[in-house]
């Protein structure tokens, strides 16, 4: 399911939800990025997802309530 409630199907990559984004970006994002690029991608892909899907740039998935697994 996608933030705005619809079903969706990731074509091109493999899609995250729960990202902590805020508490990891100087730490762990260049980590994923340096080690597993393709997973790296694979975020960017995911939060761009989301951003389409909800009208804006996600920040705080499991705070919102709305976190997908």
């Amino acid at each position: 399911m996608g933030f705005d409630g619809k079903l969706h199907t990731a074509t091109d990559f493999t899609p995250y939800s729960n990202l902590s984004l805020w508490d990891t970006f100087r730490t762990q994002n260049q980590l994923i990025e340096m080690l597993a690029p393709k997973v790296a991608h694979d975020i960017d892909l995911s939060i761009l997802a989301i951003a389409r899907q909800q009208g804006w740039l996600p920040r705080w998935f499991l705070g919102t309530g709305r976190a997908t697994s």
